[in-house]
């Protein structure tokens, strides 16, 4: 019986909304950075060839299926923040100005790099490859410490203190 939470279709139409949607962001990023200048027609199709062969990679439409809500969702609560602002009297000048702060840009680029990392680690497993400490070889010995879960974790406390301690010393001009 259907119902309207069926998505076993989705399943089906999932490679032609990721050749669109790779098609649309490639064509959208040579139009506005002009790399191949004025000329559409290499403009559309660098991005035809492009979906194409992302289409015939295993995995990649997977790892577009998997990162593209997370992305929506970041781009609705940033419209959801922006807009509470604006109902809460903000001018619309200082909320067109935080795109230039350097705070959340970093921030949302922070989110977007670990949006692809968990995607990449979904899809693909773990491509950090931690092996086995079985082995006993030096290489495999010294891969298991830097890539041990606590390392990393230390690691990414660190880049975010980091960031912190840029953020709040700079001057507000």
């Amino acid at each position: 019986m259907a119902s309207l939470l069926d998505t076993g279709l989705l399943g089906y139409v999932a490679p032609i909304f990721s050749f669109l949607l790779v098609y649309a962001v490639i064509y959208a990023i040579l139009l506005k950075s002009k790399i191949f200048g004025e000329n559409n027609l290499i403009n559309s199709v660098i991005p035809l060839a492009v979906s194409v062969m992302f289409l015939l990679m295993p995995g990649a439409v997977d790892f577009v299926n998997f990162i593209t809500p997370w992305f929506v969702v970041l781009v609705i609560v940033g419209f959801a923040v922006a807009l509470l602002f604006l109902f809460l009297g903000a001018e619309k000048s200082t909320v067109q100005g935080w795109m230039s702060n350097p705070t959340i840009y970093w921030t949302a680029l922070i989110f977007g790099m670990i949006i692809i990392v968990a995607g990449l680690t979904h899809v693909f497993g773990n491509f950090f490859g931690q092996p086995d400490t079985g082995s006993g070889s030096i290489g495999s010995e010294v891969q298991f410490s830097i890539f041990n879960p606590k390392i990393i974790a230390t690691i990414f406390v660190l880049i975010i203190a980091t960031f912190a301690i840029k953020f709040i010393s700079e001057e507000t001009k």
